[in-house]
Formats: C-alpha cells, structure tokens, sequence
C-alpha cells in the first residue's frame, strides 16, 4: 500500500529583526513594565550579520552540526540584479525538531531600494547519505527553547519527497525521521520577502 507523504510547516524568519526583537521581549516581560538592563542591551545590540531562523526541519539534520561548512552551502539570500549573499555560519538547535539558524554577513547590506529578498534553501540528496541507519552520531541532544515568532516570520508549507518502503516500523533514522527527511532532500524551499513590509519605525528591520 502507497504511504502517505510526509510534509513539514517550516517558519522561515529574519531572527534579529528589531520588530522580533521586541515581540520576544515584550512575551518574557510578562505583565511586568520596565525592561531588565539585559532586555535594554539585547535590543540595542547590532548584529553584525543578517540572521535567518528555519523552524520545523527534521531533528536528524542536527547530524550535520559537526560538519558547518555542508550546511553552509544550503542556504542564500538572493536580490535581483546583485549578488547572492552566502551564510558565514550555521547554527543549529534540535528537540524534537530541528531550527538552523544562517548566519549572512552585512558587507553588501540589504537595501530597501532592493525591493524584495528571497531565502534560498536546497539540501542535495547526496547529503542524505549522512542520514541513513549507521551513518554518523547519535541522535540529536536537546539544545535551548525555540524563541517567539513575531513581525518579519513567514510561514510555508513543503511537501514531497518518497515516502519509505517496506513493512513494519522502524525507529530513528529508518522511520518516520527519514521520511520527514526525505520530504526536504532534494527540494527547493524559497520564501520571498517584500522589503516595504519589513520597515519598522522608519527603517528596513532584518
């Protein structure tokens, strides 16, 4: 019998927008009213890159996370007529699923006048041989909580990929992890930004 195949609701966001910023900190204050001197300093800080969170991929890419430079070449900020923008690190965080994090530095930055960026994403299938059963580590360890999506995160749904063959259940990396993994390897996975919708307080927040 055909299986059914996996998808995955990926959050696609510029992490250190200012509008982000705000909205993690207005969620810790709670019902309090005055800032801690770390929120003031957290808000204030300039990063010196532009940082773009994927939530919601599979726990197993965290199996990458001792191999930086592979990741480093799945992901890029496209604009017209410029060049494309290439992350300078890559951080991950896994639990039950996995959030990667771009790290694209500000040396050519990003200008309204640019009129819309797109994030890029593709991991290659020749990648997929670091997921199967045997390949590589254990399983990934819990690394932090996943912050609150405030202005500036998109949503997009991915699908594809085959689901995986033969009888019973497996775990781990022969289950429905490598399902999930295989709706990702291969595919293309862009989300467009307009830059007029990402200006806060007068400036282009990313």
């Amino acid at each position: 019998m055909p299986q059914q195949t996996p998808s995955l609701n990926l959050m696609v966001r510029f992490e250190e927008a200012a509008p982000v910023k705000h909205a993690k900190v207005k969620f810790n204050l709670g019902e309090g009213t005055e800032l801690t001197p770390q929120m003031q300093m957290y808000l204030e800080n300039q990063e010196p890159y532009y940082i773009v969170a994927v939530e919601g991929l599979p726990a197993l890419l965290a199996r990458f996370e001792e191999e930086p430079e592979k990741l480093a070449t799945t992901a890029r900020l496209r604009r017209k007529k410029k060049d494309d923008i290439y992350p300078a690190k890559v951080e991950v965080q896994a639990n039950q699923r996995a959030t990667l994090r771009y790290f694209f530095p500000q040396n050519d930055p990003i200008m309204l006048e640019d009129k819309e960026v797109e994030f890029f994403m593709k991991f290659e299938r020749e990648m997929m041989a670091g997921m199967r059963p045997g390949a590589g580590g254990g399983g990934p360890q819990g690394r932090g909580q996943r912050g609150q999506a405030g202005q500036g995160g998109q949503r997009q749904q991915r699908g594809g990929g085959q689901g995986q063959g033969g009888g019973g259940q497996r775990a781990g990396a022969g289950g429905r992890g490598a399902g999930m993994a295989m709706a990702i390897f291969g595919k293309e996975i862009k989300r467009k930004f307009r830059l007029k919708d990402m200006v806060y307080k007068g400036e282009l927040a990313l």
